[in-house]
């Protein structure tokens, strides 16, 4: 079962504006692409309000602690003797 939420739909509405926008530049139409971009960048707003709505605040432990690195720390290789 599919669950088509507001945000799915407008999701959906930008995904389907993608192959518009390409059209638009390939036949030479800036002004119709323009339109469609902001089109597409508009539906983000609502999407994007109704995620942070939904997120649940940080608790105090989160809040205090640095975001770590997405990698492990260089180690200097060993100098052979």
């Amino acid at each position: 079962m599919t669950v088509l939420t507001a945000a799915n739909q407008l999701t959906l509405l930008r995904l389907m504006l993608v192959p518009v926008f390409a059209l638009c530049m390939l036949y030479g139409l800036p002004g119709w692409a323009l339109v469609t971009f902001v089109v597409a960048s508009a539906t983000e707003l609502p999407r994007a309000r109704d995620s942070r709505a939904r997120r649940p605040p940080p608790s105090i432990l989160t809040a205090r602690i640095p975001p770590t690195r997405s990698r492990a720390p260089h180690r200097r290789p060993r100098r052979r003797a």
